[in-house]
């Protein structure tokens, strides 16, 4: 009997349908992994959501059917709306997702879909007519010009009304905002292309509404064929419970609600929707966090001629060269998760755009690094004045597409060709440099006395050759080639320093290697290693080890610390969670500082003993030759702050506003830093957003 049976296949046109694949990020996270592949909400939920959750479990009740169409949550959803019951109605359902099956069904026929576009409804098994908009109609998405953006709407609409027309849909499916580019739709488009198309059902998808940036208010004012279909996924935070619902005249509502499923919503949905509702400012609070620090990504990333697509959604879309490698290894490096979404858009992939400050500034710091294409100030030199006031600060800057260095002050800008490293020793006689072109550039003679350096103007002429990467060279300030010593062919130098009393440099190199030489015989020696490459290296006296010690850091964020003489490791820290950018030291303390925006003081073979929060991704450190003043720059000079340091590097770090003139670069409002000896969740808000990067 059962070889008489036909084999069963599915009906068109589901037996060509490919399954959607959603990220698999879950089987992989850590704790300190960051997830902003899904766009879902990055934060908690409200104590209350969790409490009630809490009482439902408790009252033992699993065994009950859930209420019936969830009227209790539809009721709250009503009055949070301010729907007129008269005239329209809410369903409750589980989930976006089931809102768009139950309205495509309900609605048989041809269905048009703007691209780009949700792609799970092809799962819904309507004819689906996709259309490609003009391009012209995104160009709004490159900046946030209002006039811009109505122009671009009005170039949509009417394009649509154009390409949709001949097909007389029974569904026009639109987005607002859009997954993934962030498209929004105004109230005039909605207006008109539901008048366009009296006949048709115009769904309008609003999973990403709380962060829109041109927010559609016409609940109140629906035309009679629009459906809205909203979720609590995104920025309500409940995706593990399933919860959305759609709304519209009761009129076109009552089809679609007769074939919904009654008990669908499971009680725990609707236990957590009514207490989201109940504390809707906490989330409306998050939303706007959210598109302070879309604006701020945006701004930082785009500063950096990074390749942007930025919307009104809780995300924006990021060009990139090699899109797996750069998610692979923000995954691997920062234990950040991302989505590729180059299959659909090539050389694109999606990011999260996290509400808490500090998940932005680890993303800002951690994309900086990936991407490779961020300013990099790779030393910050400190003059001091005659009369001890003056302090100067001077940022030796790579740029990745005109490499300059920026100075402080009355003094010119160099313009180089540089692809190396600088550096000044501490009495300011010696200039060393790494594989690099510097020509035609306006400098500085640094003259030491009396512990203080005084600057003044000198023209060089080529004080640099091109030289292979394995090459250290030491020049005097007068631009003279003292000598030129080789590294091992196979190493490529990234970072130098020369000790205080000008006997001992040291070199990092992108293999992670560390190597240290004496000024008077040039052999370079292998010290310690490190597992990613080295940025930055410090040379230090120290009084307890009696001798030179090296202080190395990586990208990964570890210190290693060596006794050179001993060639004794004292240890290894792993403070940062971001690639070291800076580190200065006196005697036997010194400081460490890093893209995550953190700066820590350490004794030698003890721990860090203190730790303090600038807030942005730190990208250069330097200390006065008095050991007084703490220079700290930023990815923009704009963010950057002289620090009161003391010169024992021990007391309590106090901002402080320099003595300079106006025009000196430094001459800006210095954040606030928060002082920690432990680690604390660090707590922001949109007016430390805007005081640390400036109104928008």
């Amino acid at each position: 009997m059962l070889r008489s049976l036909r084999v069963l296949r599915p009906v068109s046109p589901f037996e060509n349908l490919c399954r959607y694949v959603p990220p698999s990020s879950l089987s992989r996270l850590r704790a300190d992994s960051l997830k902003l592949d899904y766009n879902e909400a990055s934060i908690s939920a409200h104590p209350a959501v969790s409490k009630a959750l809490d009482d439902y479990i408790s009252e033992k009740k699993l065994f009950l059917y859930p209420n019936l169409d969830a009227s209790e949550l539809k009721d709250m959803l009503m009055d949070y709306l301010k729907l007129n019951e008269s005239d329209c109605d809410v369903v409750v359902t589980s989930g976006s997702d089931e809102a768009l099956r139950i309205l495509f069904a309900a609605f048989p026929g041809v269905v048009f879909v703007p691209q780009p576009t949700y792609p799970q409804i092809e799962m819904f098994g309507n004819k689906i007519h996709y259309w490609e908009p003009p391009g012209e109609a995104f160009s709004y998405l490159e900046n946030t010009d209002l006039r811009n953006f109505q122009h671009c709407d009005e170039i949509f609409r009417t394009s649509l009304i154009a390409a949709a027309s001949p097909l007389s849909p029974s569904i026009v499916y639109l987005i607002s905002p859009n997954n993934p580019n962030g498209h929004e739709l105004s109230e005039i488009s909605i207006f008109e292309i539901s008048a366009a198309f009296p006949d048709s059902l115009i769904i309008l998808d609003q999973a990403y509404h709380e962060f829109s940036e041109y927010p559609i208010c016409l609940l109140q004012r629906l035309p009679k064929n629009v459906v809205v279909v909203r979720t609590f996924s995104k920025c309500l935070g409940l995706a593990s419970l399933r919860l959305g619902y759609f709304l519209g005249q009761r009129e076109i509502i009552s089809g679609p609600k007769n074939i919904s499923n009654s008990k669908a919503v499971n009680t725990a949905a609707q236990v957590a929707g009514i207490s989201v509702l109940k504390n809707m400012q906490f989330y409306l609070d998050y939303a706007e966090n959210v598109k302070v620090a879309r604006l701020m990504l945006s701004k930082h990333l785009r500063g950096r001629s990074v390749n942007l697509i930025v919307g009104g959604g809780n995300f924006l879309c990021i060009r990139a060269c090699s899109v797996s490698t750069v998610v692979k290894l923000l995954e691997q490096k920062h234990g950040i998760f991302v989505r590729d979404i180059s299959a659909r858009f090539p050389d694109y992939f999606r990011v999260t755009v996290p509400g808490n400050m500090q998940q932005n500034v680890r993303l800002i710091a951690a994309l900086d690094d990936v991407l490779g294409v961020y300013s990099d100030i790779f030393s910050v030199s400190c003059l001091v004045g005659p009369n001890m006031t003056e302090y100067r600060g001077c940022a030796w800057r790579h740029e990745a597409s005109q490499p300059t260095v920026v100075l402080s002050g009355n003094c010119d800008e160099w313009k180089s060709h540089a692809r190396g490293a600088l550096n000044l020793s501490r009495n300011g006689r010696l200039l060393v440099t790494l594989d690099q072109t510097v020509r035609d550039i306006v400098g500085m003679n640094f003259v030491a006395s009396s512990n203080v350096i005084q600057a003044e103007q000198v023209s060089w002429k080529e004080i640099a050759t091109i030289g292979a990467s394995d090459t250290v060279s030491l020049y005097n300030n007068s631009g003279v080639l003292l000598h030129e010593a080789k590294l091992r062919q196979d190493e490529r130098t990234t970072c130098l320093d020369i000790s205080d009393d000008g006997k001992y440099i040291g070199v990092g190199c992108v293999g992670g290697s560390v190597y240290i030489a004496n000024t008077e015989n040039y052999d370079f020696r292998l010290i310690t290693s490190h597992n990613a490459p080295v940025r930055r290296i410090r040379i230090i006296t120290s009084q307890v080890h009696e001798g030179i010690v090296s202080i190395s850091g990586c990208d990964l964020g570890n210190i290693n610390t060596v006794v050179v003489k001993k060639n004794e490791h004292v240890t290894v820290h792993s403070c940062h969670h971001a690639r070291v950018t800076g580190i200065e030291g006196r005697n036997d303390r010194f400081l460490t500082a890093a893209m995550d925006g953190k700066i820590f003081l350490f004794e030698l073979s003890r721990p860090p003993c203190r730790m303090i929060h600038m807030q942005f991704p730190i990208f250069g450190l330097a200390l006065s030759p008095d050991g007084s003043r703490l220079f700290v720059c930023g990815p923009d000079l704009s963010q950057r702050c002289i620090l009161h340091a003391e010169a024992s590097l021990g007391g309590v770090f106090e901002v402080i506003q320099p003595p300079v003139e106006e025009d000196d670069d430094f001459a800006v409002e210095t954040p606030p830093i928060e002082h920690e000896t432990n680690n604390q969740e660090d707590k922001h808000d949109e007016e430390t957003m805007k005081m640390l990067y400036g109104d928008f």
